[in-house]
C-alpha cells in the first residue's frame, strides 16, 4: 500500500476502497488527480469535505527539516563535505542560496520599512506646518529674498541642491551673519555660535532611506533610534523610500567585507550620499577595525563599525558603538542642519565673493589642504563645483 493512501485510509476508509476500485494505488496515480477527477470519483454536495480532505492529503508538503533528513541519511556525510570544499558541485549552488537569502531579506527589509511608515501616517497624521512651502517673512510683512532655494524653506531648485523642512516655528536664523568661504571654495567650517544650533527651537526634517542587506536582531533599528535621540533637538528623522536625501546601508559581515560590502551597495541605485553601517556579529567587541576608506564608492561619506548579536537582542553596550552613534549624529548635523552659508539662496553669493578670506570666521581657521580634499564630496551634497568659474 502506498503512503498516500494508507493516509487517506486512516482518514476514511470508504474514500481508499473508492480509489482502489478505480486502480489508483501508487503514489504518483494519487498525486496526479485533479480537482474535476476528485469530483467524478465523489460527486454530490454531500462529498464536499471529502475532496477537498483527500486534496489536501494529497498536496500535502513535508516539513523541510524531514526532508533535510531524508537527505543527509541519502548522501554519505564525506560525499556533502567533498562536494562543499575547493570546486565541489555545491560550492556554487551555496553561494546561489546565500544570494537569494540576501534578497530575500532585503525584500523584507522593504516591506517592514513601508509598512512603518504607513502605520506611523496612520496613526499621527503629518503636520501640515511641517511641509509647508510659503516664503520666510520679515517682520515687515515683505518675503525674505533669501528664503527661496534655501534649506530653511523646504524647497529645491532644478540644480540637485537639498531639500530640507523646517519644523513649525519656521523662520530664519537669527544671530550674527557668517562670513563668505574662501577662494578654495571647499567645505565651510561649522560656526559655532549658540544662536546657530536650532534658533528659538528650530527643527529641521530629514528624509532618510534604510537598506538591510542582511539579518540584524533590530540591531539597525536601535542604532537609529540611538542617533535620533542625539539629534532629536536639532534633526528630525523620517524613513522615506521617496524623497530621501541620505541612505544608510547596514551591512552584517557574514563572510569577508570586501564582498559583504559590494553586495551591500549593489540596492543603492543613485549617487545620493550613504552612510555605511558594517555590523560585526559578535558576542564582544574583538574586532579589528579594517583600514578602509572604501574610495571605490564616491557616495559613501562615513563609514562606522557597530557589534551586534541575538544574546543581547540587538546591539551590545560597548564604547565602539557609542562611538559609531556620535559620529554618525556629528555627520548629519554637519551637512544638513540650515546654516547660511550652505543654503542654495546664498550659494551663488558665496561663489561671487570666492576672493575674500576666511579669517573672519570664529577661531580665524583657514585649512584650505582640507577643503580641497572634501569639496568632492560636499559637492554631492550642495550641487557645488569646485571648477566653477
Amino acid at each position: 500500500m502506498s503512503r498516500l493512501l494508507g493516509e487517506i485510509r486512516r482518514s476514511n476508509k470508504t474514500a481508499a476502497d473508492v480509489l482502489e476500485k478505480a486502480d489508483l494505488r501508487t503514489d504518483s496515480e494519487i498525486q496526479s488527480l485533479t480537482r474535476e477527477e476528485l469530483r467524478d470519483l465523489f460527486p454530490e454536495h454531500k462529498h464536499f469535505k471529502l475532496r477537498r480532505t483527500i486534496y489536501d492529503i494529497i498536496h500535502k508538503q513535508k516539513p523541510i527539516g524531514v526532508i533535510l533528513s531524508e537527505l543527509k541519511e541519502f548522501i554519505p556525510r564525506e560525499s556533502f563535505r567533498t562536494a562543499l570544499t575547493n570546486n565541489g558541485v555545491l560550492v556554487d549552488y551555496l553561494c546561489i542560496l546565500k544570494d537569494i537569502k540576501t534578497q530575500i531579506n532585503n525584500v523584507q527589509s522593504f516591506l517592514d520599512a513601508h509598512l512603518a511608515v504607513l502605520e506611523e501616517f496612520s496613526k499621527n497624521p503629518p503636520d501640515q506646518e511641517t511641509v509647508s512651502c510659503n516664503p520666510v517673512k520679515l517682520p515687515n510683512g515683505q518675503p525674505d529674498g533669501r528664503s527661496q532655494g534655501a534649506l530653511g524653506t523646504g524647497t529645491s531648485d532644478t540644480s540637485g541642491q537639498m531639500m530640507l523642512h523646517t519644523g513649525p516655528t519656521g523662520g530664519y536664523p537669527q544671530g550674527p551673519q557668517r562670513p563668505n568661504t574662501s577662494d578654495t571654495f571647499g567645505p565651510a567650517e561649522r560656526y559655532n555660535s549658540p544662536t546657530d544650533v536650532s534658533p528659538q527651537g528650530r527643527q529641521v526634517t530629514l528624509e532618510y532611506k534604510m537598506i538591510v542587506s542582511g539579518k540584524t536582531f533590530n540591531a539597525h533599528q536601535q542604532l537609529m533610534e540611538k542617533v535620533q535621540e542625539q539629534v532629536q533637538d536639532q534633526v528630525r528623522l523620517i524613513e522615506s523610500s521617496q524623497d530621501y536625501k541620505i541612505t544608510f546601508v547596514f551591512c552584517p559581515i557574514c563572510s569577508r567585507v570586501a564582498s559583504d560590502v559590494e553586495a551591500a551597495m549593489t540596492d543603492v541605485k543613485d549617487d545620493k550620499p550613504v552612510i555605511l553601517v558594517l555590523m560585526h556579529h559578535t558576542r564582544e567587541s574583538k574586532y579589528t577595525t579594517p583600514m578602509r576608506t572604501w574610495s571605490a564608492y564616491a557616495n559613501v561619506v562615513l563609514h562606522v563599525n557597530v557589534f551586534y548579536h541575538e544574546t543581547t537582542h540587538g546591539l551590545l553596550k560597548n564604547q565602539q558603538n557609542d562611538a559609531a552613534v556620535t559620529q554618525m549624529q556629528n555627520k548629519l548635523l554637519e551637512h544638513f542642519l540650515p546654516q547660511g552659508e550652505y543654503s542654495s539662496g546664498n550659494a551663488q553669493g558665496v561663489g561671487a565673493n570666492r576672493g575674500g578670506s576666511t579669517s573672519g570666521r570664529v577661531g580665524g581657521n583657514n585649512r584650505p589642504s582640507e577643503a580641497y580634499s572634501n569639496n568632492s564630496v560636499l559637492s554631492r551634497f550642495w550641487g557645488w563645483s569646485g571648477h566653477d568659474k
